[in-house]
């Protein structure tokens, strides 16, 4: 049976850490290797995660000075051991207990090495859940059809895409990508490069997971739009593309929105150079346009 991964970043996280971990313990697939990566916290949480520990042979603690998100994923990656690795937030927890399984089933059955769930919400601010309409399909996508969902409404395929949680990666991927550290945009500047390294992907419609939205101290509910929606991302990808022969049209699209984010939100995070290469690039694209 191989051997998973999970890795999860621990920050401040004391009221939400025992639930995400119960999801964990609990999966019916046993074959883990639990990560807990304390990134320097000063709330209760490091107390909670060596709890853990004590109960359970699969669990390691690492401790180090707070560096962020991405600082503590590339921490756990360094020392997975598992052939496969999946990702979670510690505020946030598995849907069910066979999701792991269900994720290396797809892995196994469809003979492609990066499995994807769907998710349900919870949102913190009101207390309550939003669930998405799963029909239990499974689907395997090329990885350029793939690519073509990130800006779709169908299926909440789009936060799918682009989110390091809810799926399961061959540990190989990970050789020579690790998430940028300082970024708050670090997954939609990581996870399209190991899409990139296969040929196809498996999706199941079913939720795998539940994302805790809008916690009052979180960064996606004091970050502005255009700190959220990275540039450079889409800027990388469709360069990449263009290499590859792809079909960059898509992406396009995306980057023309994510233009217009940046172009109207940057002044108010108070990101002068941002604002002035937005406000630029929308007006060299509005003139090409008008030229057609």
């Amino acid at each position: 049976m191989d051997k998973i991964s999970v890795i999860v970043p621990v920050y401040n996280v004391a009221p939400y850490l025992k639930q995400c971990l119960d999801s964990i313990v609990s999966q019916t697939y046993r074959n883990l290797e639990i990560i807990l990566v304390n990134d320097g916290s000063t709330d209760n949480s490091l107390k909670i995660c060596q709890q853990y520990q004590e109960q359970d042979k699969r669990i390691r603690v690492i401790s180090q000075k707070n560096a962020g998100l991405s600082a503590a994923r590339n921490t756990g990656l360094n020392v997975a051991n598992g052939q496969y690795v999946t990702f979670v937030d510690s505020d946030d927890w598995f849907a069910t207990n066979n999701a792991i399984a269900t994720l290396h089933r797809l892995i196994d059955q469809y003979h492609v090495k990066i499995a994807i769930g769907n998710f349900d919400e919870f949102d913190e601010s009101v207390n309550s859940y939003r669930l998405f309409g799963h029909d239990d399909v499974i689907n395997v996508y090329p990885t350029q059809k793939w690519f073509a969902f990130e800006y779709t409404g169908d299926k909440n395929l789009s936060q799918c895409f682009s989110t390091a949680w809810g799926k399961l990666f061959d540990q190989r991927f990970f050789k020579h990508v690790r998430f940028p550290v300082g970024k708050i945009d670090e997954d939609d500047l990581t996870i399209w490069k190991l899409y990139l390294q296969t040929s196809s992907v498996a999706f199941i419609n079913q939720a795998m997971y539940i994302y805790r939205n809008n916690r009052s101290d979180s960064i996606t509910g004091i970050a502005n739009p255009a700190q959220l929606f990275s540039l450079s991302a889409n800027e990388q990808r469709i360069a990449m593309e263009t290499i590859l022969n792809m079909d960059p049209q898509v992406d396009q699209g995306g980057y023309l929105w994510r233009l217009n984010t940046h172009y109207q939100n940057a002044l108010a995070a108070v990101e002068l150079a941002n604002y002035k290469h937005s406000l630029l690039s929308v007006q060299i694209v509005n003139k090409y346009h008008q030229e057609q």
